[in-house]
């Protein structure tokens, strides 16, 4: 968990520093843990696990269950195949330059319909592809 926490700092405060997403919740337990962040549209779970970082990206009034995990949304929207679900720089500068875009795109209705269900698609379509 201590190593999650030190990444955040280092690659993403600046999604806390500008009161853009704020600490909602968080849980470490048995080597594991999870930050949970908000902002008014958006909700982001960075969870350490088994020596391992990731991200998952949701609308915050999406039903629980509806995470995009950030492998999937790189996919979608860069067409990067089949995609990457770990957390490290890559993934940070991916948020740093495209969440505020997502973000603006969970805020607005039309817009998060269409981009949920191009998230949607492309979970769907890398699960057929890893797992047939």
């Amino acid at each position: 968990m201590k190593d999650l926490l030190i990444f955040l700092a280092l690659h993403l405060s600046s999604l806390l520093e500008a009161g853009w997403f704020r600490i909602t919740n968080s849980d470490a337990r048995d080597g594991h843990g999870s930050v949970l962040l908000e902002s008014s549209a958006t909700r982001m779970m960075f969870v350490w696990e088994r020596s391992e970082m990731s991200v998952r990206i949701q609308p915050k009034f999406a039903p629980e269950d509806d995470w995009f995990w950030i492998g999937v949304i790189r996919r979608v929207i860069l067409g990067e195949k089949p995609g990457v679900d770990v957390l490290d720089e890559s993934a940070a500068a991916f948020l740093q330059s495209h969440l505020p875009a997502i973000d603006a795109a969970f805020a607005d209705v039309n817009s998060r319909s269409e981009l949920v269900g191009r998230l949607r698609e492309g979970r769907e379509a890398r699960s057929r592809e890893l797992f047939g």
